[in-house]
Formats: structure tokens, sequence, C-alpha cells
């Protein structure tokens, strides 16, 4: 297996452009009032998604709906208690 490309800046470019390329998206759920303005979407997607690889790459558990929805309620949470905003 080759893993050496995992660890490149070249392979994670595609994923930060895309955690951060829906400006419009972060300002309309900014708007509504469900996250601070401010907020990094790029450390938001990381957060939802670090338990949910976690499961698949370290302990093979089954990704289901309350892990799904787990990882979301938290990373909401993280969001609203502004840990992703540089305030």
């Amino acid at each position: 297996m080759e893993t050496q490309a995992l660890n490149t800046t070249e392979s994670r470019q595609p994923l930060t452009a895309a955690a951060t390329s829906s400006p419009a998206a972060g300002r309309a759920v900014s708007a509504r009032g469900e996250i601070p303005d401010g907020t990094n979407p790029a450390e938001m997607i990381k957060t939802l998604v670090a338990p949910i690889y976690f499961r698949v790459l370290i302990t093979g558990e089954p990704v289901d709906d309350n892990a799904a929805d787990t990882a979301a309620a938290l990373t909401l949470t993280a969001a609203r208690a502004r840990l992703f905003t540089d305030d």
C-alpha cells in the first residue's frame, strides 16, 4: 500500500480547498445564527470527520447514524463555543 502519497502537502490540497471553497454556505449558516461569524470551515470539517476516520482507520468500528450524529453535534457545539474562530 502506498502511504507516502497521503503524507504530502500536494495530496492534502484538494481537501483543504474543498473545506474552504464554499464561503457562501458558511455565511448562510452564520447569518442564520447557527454558528458565529468568522468560523473557520476547514477546522469544522476536520473536527467533524476526525471521529469518523478514527472509527474507520483505527478501531474498525462501524460508522452508523449515531456515530455521525455525535460527530455533528460535537462539531456544532464546538463551533457555537467559538472554538473555530480567531477571536
